[in-house]
């Protein structure tokens, strides 16, 4: 694959109102940006069977208990998932240092929790005294999504946020960027490519469920009931301009080995080459 080259108008920094025209620069991203430390990529574009590959060319494939292939994703095709289904992901690693999780879901029912139940459902997870996690937050009267993780050392030492915004039965990107090795160590949540919190954090996320969840709490319950489309994680903290990139086409895949058969990371990227060049003709 070419190396493809996107241009991307993003806030100079990271500000929680509207941008202004003195926020907004150009920033060049190569075609393989977001290719660079990517740890995992479902794109949900099976279509059948029981496996949901990874495209990132690191064999991290999930295994789906139940749920159904989807061609309305957001990106091609999607899966969606109903009470008791979930894909899990085995020996899945630990965080080391800065980290970026991106899922797209969209919620096909909602009910808001009682007090003192429990208000969280699942989209992807490690989070069992440690780890990450990306919930759907029950506790309004809307629905919310929220990003959170364990920062220690102290147990209780979490942070998160929910944001608002969500509307039934329409796709949305949702993304949680940590990045403990910046001047400022800080963690972010993204809506659809926009910051919507940010908040200093001194600490790296502690580790958490070996295994990864989608839909399902890693220790069991919390089902989403909706659909899921291209999650993808890195072991490095995603600049804003790429987190934007991410609400246009999905991750780009590594450059397969050239002549190689046709593997499941060759037609991720196939897939993003297609989306590409029908952008390109509307």
């Amino acid at each position: 694959m070419t190396a493809r080259v996107a241009v991307i108008s993003v806030c100079s920094a990271l500000v929680l109102s509207a941008c202004s025209a003195n926020h907004l620069q150009a920033v060049e991203l190569d075609g393989q940006s977001l290719s660079r430390q990517l740890l995992a990529h479902w794109a949900f574009d099976d279509q059948a069977g029981s496996v949901a590959h990874d495209d990132s060319g690191n064999q991290r494939d999930g295994q789906l208990t139940g749920g159904t292939w989807l061609s309305d994703g957001q990106f091609a095709g999607a899966l969606r998932l109903n009470d008791g289904e979930y894909v899990s992901v085995p020996r899945f690693p630990d965080v080391a240092s800065g980290f970026t999780v991106s899922a797209w879901v969209r919620l096909t029912s909602y009910q808001q929790t009682a007090p003192n139940e429990n208000q969280w459902t699942t989209v992807v997870s490690t989070e069992q005294l440690g780890g990450w996690e990306i919930n759907v937050d029950h506790i309004a009267a809307e629905p919310e999504l929220h990003f959170g993780f364990w920062k220690g050392p102290a147990q209780g030492d979490y942070v998160g946020h929910s944001c608002g915004g969500v509307s039934l039965g329409k796709w949305i990107q949702i993304a949680g960027v940590v990045d403990p090795s910046s001047a400022v160590p800080t963690f972010t949540v993204y809506l659809n490519g926009s910051p919507c919190y940010q908040a200093t954090t001194p600490n790296r996320i502690v580790p958490g469920s070996p295994t990864l969840t989608i839909g399902q709490w890693p220790s069991g319950g919390r089902f989403l009931v909706g659909d899921v489309d291209d999650i993808a994680i890195w072991g490095r903290a995603l600049v804003p301009a790429e987190v934007a990139l991410l609400t246009q086409a999905p991750p780009v895949p590594p450059e397969p080995v050239q002549n190689a058969p046709y593997t499941q990371a060759r037609l991720g990227g196939l897939r993003m080459e297609k989306h590409r060049l029908t952008n390109q003709g509307q």
